[in-house]
């Protein structure tokens, strides 16, 4: 999502496209290691479908010991250590 980053949705879509994720699976390897398959469509302001694409995101990340004595919606640190994403299907673009 860095605008940065020329591949990033914010920088290919801008306003002109409305982007879906559906989670497909998710694994967690270890206790500060996701593994997320998800699906991505986005549409164009005539409801055509511009992407439809299968991505794999590997997550390190921190968090916080969660004390489950404290009251609904306390606060706790999520910090996200890496992020890599890897193109798995271009169900559009065959």
């Amino acid at each position: 999502m860095n605008i940065d980053n020329p591949s990033s949705p914010i920088m290919r879509y801008q306003k002109s496209a409305k982007r879906k994720i559906n989670i497909i699976s998710a694994r967690y390897p270890s206790i500060t290691k996701a593994i997320i398959e998800f699906n991505s469509i986005a549409e164009n302001a005539a409801n055509e479908i511009i992407e439809d694409t299968i991505w794999q995101a590997t997550i390190d990340f921190e968090v916080d010991d969660i004390n489950t004595k404290l009251p609904s919606g306390a606060r706790f640190n999520f910090t996200i250590i890496d992020y890599q994403l890897k193109l798995l299907k271009d169900k559009k673009n065959k």
